[in-house]
């Protein structure tokens, strides 16, 4: 395995040397083979730190004897040298020139001819392996492995791991020295303290179990250096980082699989290190994590760099650090939103109308759960007068939202005319705002469908106003939400011939209908009728069948009948419902 090297944070940073040696340096060492630092006496499942200054550039000797591993047994640890100041490891015992002591026992002795700088020294007595990304190629099968493989390592390799360092606790060890000025530095956090002390933002050291936001201004644009480290697979996300822009709340970076490098320690452990070019604006970032895995609580193997668990972002160029301002953000739809249907739980329908009084750009934020090329919770706009869906949240138009792949999210702009509209969400039994049954998404109270304007700058309330379907006007009958064993009626009248727009939605297959309705004039006769034929798939379960039509009916007076059977009807579908399922059954309207 080559060793991992973190990218070397860009220009500028030399400063912080100059801070750390003033601020941390202690007594100075005697000027040949001084010990800089030593770590001793680990035990299982423990992660040691040290540190040490070097005032100039030399050659030290860094001796280390540890855990050996190989195919056969468990990696059982490992220990490794990073430098302070760029974050780069630059020495680890699993990738040394070593000799095997025994089967467990590995020892090496090496020379580094290392700048002058600041340095932290860490030794990890977990093990590397078990729940990594080794078989993630194998799909459901991986899950199987590795299973198989953590329930073997509770069984069994956590006693060898605990047997192994009990055994040569008193001999595992790693010492440096050095051959000229040199200062010991015992706490590795306050060595990083200059390396935060650049940053604009800085959510790192996080535990399990925490979600951390901070807003950021940028007054001109400007490079920033995105540094994060978490804990993602291929098909899932767990601790990660997101950046969205404060006021449009359009994503503009994700941390995921694609775009991160293996951290160190287990497979799991991922790092993000790369170029971001923002131009000048309010920006808010986030990190979460789950319940286990984080700083000071691993469960495996730690990256290189484990008090950076979280986001750091840096100015490219120090100078335009001066630019950069935080601000308190709080989460939530944007204050203008004009529709929010959110948090919503299992088994959740809900529906909100409103008015464009004229054309307007709209910003969708929809969250939902999606796999295998559908989405099972899901939303869309339909027009109001025409019944027509103006925009569905497809799959094919979703990316992934963070946490489990299933996880979906559609953030777009979407032009509509002046109209009425109502929006729509719905939810199957599991996999919510209530009770995830996965890694849930970056934001889970987003859950749900948030329409707001696109350019909040220069939107004016009085664009928009509240709608309400069932104050609709035009309408001539209406018999919705219709549930099973229904024969229900309503009455209408027309003066003169007039056209109208029949919508109607029910249950059909195989060429026949089982929810269905019709229209009779006042001498009994029918004279519109819903049949298979003259309907078309209503989204969800290919059985739910729509009409949406318009015919010419002369004056005189009508009854519209609606029939349901006994399954499959409103509230209580047996497969997934339609696009729109308050209106299952029948609403006429004047055309």
């Amino acid at each position: 395995m080559k060793p991992f090297l973190y990218k070397e944070i860009r220009r500028g940073h030399a400063v912080l040397l100059a801070v750390l040696v003033t601020v941390l340096a202690a007594s100075p060492l005697q000027a040949q083979d001084q010990l800089l630092t030593e770590i001793r006496n680990v035990y299982p499942e423990e992660l040691r730190t040290d540190g040490f200054i070097l005032e100039e550039a030399q050659d030290v000797f860094v001796e280390a004897i540890g855990p050996a591993g190989g195919q056969d047994v468990a990696e059982m640890g490992d220990a490794w040298i990073l430098n302070a100041r760029t974050r780069e490891v630059v020495w680890t015992l699993g990738t040394a020139r070593t000799e095997e002591r025994s089967r467990f026992v590995r020892e090496a002795a090496e020379k580094l001819s290392l700048p002058a700088g600041a340095y932290e020294v860490y030794f990890a007595s977990y093990p590397t392996w078990g729940g990594g990304d080794r078989w993630d190629n194998t799909n459901n099968l991986g899950d199987v492995i590795r299973n198989v493989m953590d329930e073997i390592f509770d069984r069994g390799g956590r006693s060898d791991l605990e047997d192994v360092y009990r055994r040569n606790k008193d001999e595992f060890h790693l010492t440096v020295h050095g051959t000229r000025k040199g200062y010991r530095e015992s706490a590795a956090d306050r060595l990083a303290a200059g390396f935060r002390d650049q940053a604009i933002v800085s959510l790192s050291g996080l535990g399990s179990g925490e979600r951390v936001q901070q807003g950021f201004m940028l007054k001109r644009p400007m490079e920033i250096d995105v540094y994060a480290i978490g804990e993602l697979r291929r098909d899932e996300a767990y601790d990660y980082a997101w950046i969205l822009n404060a006021d449009t709340r359009a994503r503009v970076w994700t941390m995921e699989y694609r775009n991160t490098e293996h951290a160190g320690g287990n497979e799991k452990n991922r790092v993000a290190n790369e170029i971001l070019q923002l131009p000048e604006g309010r920006y808010v970032a986030f990190f979460v994590t789950d319940d286990s895995h984080a700083y000071r609580d691993w469960n495996t193997g730690p990256p290189y760099d484990p008090a950076f668990w979280g986001l750091t972002l840096l100015p490219v160029d120090p100078e335009m650090r001066r630019f950069a301002t935080t601000f308190d953000y709080e989460s939530g739809p944007p204050g203008s939103a004009i529709v929010t249907l959110r948090s919503l739980g299992d088994d959740a329908y809900r529906a909100e109308g409103f008015t464009l009084k004229q054309p307007l750009d709209l910003r969708i934020y929809a969250l939902g759960e999606g796999s295998g090329g559908r989405m099972h919770d899901y939303g869309w706009i339909t027009d109001a007068d025409t019944h027509r869906r103006v925009w569905v949240m497809d799959y094919d138009e979703t990316d992934h939202a963070g946490g489990t792949r299933k996880n979906r999210q559609f953030d777009g702009v979407v032009h509509l005319p002046a109209g009425n509209y109502v929006a729509h969400f719905i939810t199957d039994d599991s996999h919510s705002f209530e009770d995830f049954n996965a890694a849930p998404p970056d934001e889970p109270e987003a859950w749900g469908l948030t329409i707001a304007p696109a350019r909040p700058d220069t939107f004016r309330p009085e664009q928009v106003a509240p709608y309400n379907p069932m104050d609709a006007a035009g309408v001539l009958a209406q018999i919705t939400r219709v549930r099973d064993d229904a024969r229900e009626r309503a009455r209408f009248t027309l003066r003169k011939e007039a056209r109208v727009r029949i919508y109607a939605l029910g249950e059909g297959s195989g060429g026949d209908m089982y929810d269905y309705a019709w229209i009779e004039d006042e001498d009994g006769d029918t004279v519109w009728k819903m049949t298979y034929r003259n309907t078309d798939h209503a989204g969800g379960g290919e059985k739910n069948r729509e009409v949406n039509t318009v015919i010419t009916l002369p004056a005189g007076d009508y009854t519209v009948f609606y029939r349901s059977d006994d399954s499959h009807s409103f509230e209580e579908f047996n497969t997934a419902p339609p696009y729109d399922p308050a209106a299952w059954g029948i609403t006429i309207r004047r055309d």
